[in-house]
């Protein structure tokens, strides 16, 4: 199972029906890759999880990348990870995060949220944390 989490800066506001639209194509081609993930969309960064296998994932991951929707886009984590899928269930999970709003509101961690400030263990503790609350 191989494994990339990124996060990047939106070039525009998402409204709830502009996140909605991506995340029905997104799953649709995820779902057709095999690819799964996590996705979170706080203050106008995106932290994203992506898993499959390698040759999936960086397909997934390469189109992701140059999608003019977003700048700045951080590769955190890229390979292989250890025992089965983190997020087996989700063609693409999703949270919005409401800006400025406590972690512990969302999903019960005891601190403020700036997705920028996490490193890759702690984001990817985050989407698992989102991930049992996901709508």
């Amino acid at each position: 199972m191989f494994r990339i989490l990124y996060l990047s800066t939106a070039n525009q506001a998402f409204s709830s029906g502009d996140l909605s639209e991506l995340l029905q194509k997104a799953r649709a081609r995820n779902n057709a890759a095999h690819v799964t993930g996590m996705l979170v969309h706080s203050d106008g960064d995106f932290l994203q999880v992506l898993e499959g296998e390698p040759e999936d994932v960086i397909g997934v991951y390469d189109r992701i990348s140059v999608d003019p929707r977003h700048r700045d886009v951080s590769l955190l984590q890229r390979g292989l990870g250890f025992g089965d899928r983190l997020f087996p269930n989700w063609s693409m999970g999703f949270m919005r995060v409401p800006d400025q709003t406590l972690v512990d509101e969302v999903v019960g961690v005891n601190s403020r949220v700036k997705l920028r400030y996490l490193d890759a263990m702690s984001a990817l503790d985050f989407l698992l944390a989102c991930s049992r609350s996901q709508t």
